[in-house]
Order: C-alpha cells, then structure tokens, then sequence
C-alpha cells in the first residue's frame, strides 16, 4: 500500500528518492534511445546489404567472371608450346615430357578457375549477408 510505503518517510526522503527515480528514468531512455538508433541502422545496413544481394545475383556474377576469362588467354603450364600440324591446325606439345594433344594445356590456376565455375553455376541462388 501506498500508506505504507510513506509511513515515517520524511518529505525530504520522499523529493530525494523522486528526484533519484527521475534521473534512473532519465539515463534509461537515453540508453533506449541509443539502442533504438543502433537498431535502426543495423536495419538500415541489412536492407542495404539485401538490396545488393538482390542486385548482384550469383547467374550475374558467373556471367561477369566467364566474359572477363574470355578474350584473354591463359598462361600455357610450364614446358608446353603451341605448335601447328601440316595443315596448319594448333596443337600442343610438352617439350620435356615429349606428351601432345590437341586440347590446351591449363595451369593449376585456370582449372581451379574453371572448377570454381562449374561450382557456382551448379549452386542454388542465395544470399549471405555480412554482419
């Protein structure tokens, strides 16, 4: 009860513990209102970031990568050359193990590349948002 609660307390302890409970008050909804801004600009962020996952789908970025790989060719692994039969068609020979065949030898790098394609047109679409 409130008569109770005020039983022996002075006017003094009563403006003390007011004025105590309005600060506390005070300082929560400042920090409310911090964590209310934060929480929006992570929101903010989020949807940002969703906007561009949306934007930048993976078939978008597949495509990217393979037209940037065409046009420029790939570096021939170590010892292999490009050479040409009688009637001029491109083979390729390694002129320290004396192997040749007619598909273009690739760098560890260009199959790594192309495996990395495979994958990524094989994949589901989806997003993944950083923090």
């Amino acid at each position: 009860d409130v008569a109770a609660a005020l039983k022996g307390k002075t006017e003094e302890d009563l403006t003390k513990r007011l004025r105590g409970e309005t600060a506390e008050m005070a300082a929560m909804r400042r920090r409310n209102a911090g964590l209310v801004a934060r929480m929006k600009a992570h929101s903010a962020l989020l949807k940002a970031q969703l906007d561009k996952a949306r934007e930048v789908t993976t078939p978008m970025k597949l495509k990217a990568y393979v037209k940037a790989l065409e046009g420029k060719p790939q570096p021939m692994p170590p010892h292999w050359h490009e050479m040409r039969d009688a009637n001029g068609k491109v083979y390729y020979d390694n002129y320290v193990t004396h192997k040749t065949q007619w598909k273009r030898p690739q760098t560890q790098a260009a199959r790594q590349d192309e495996l990395a394609v495979q994958h990524l047109a094989s994949k589901p679409r989806t997003f993944k948002l950083s923090e």
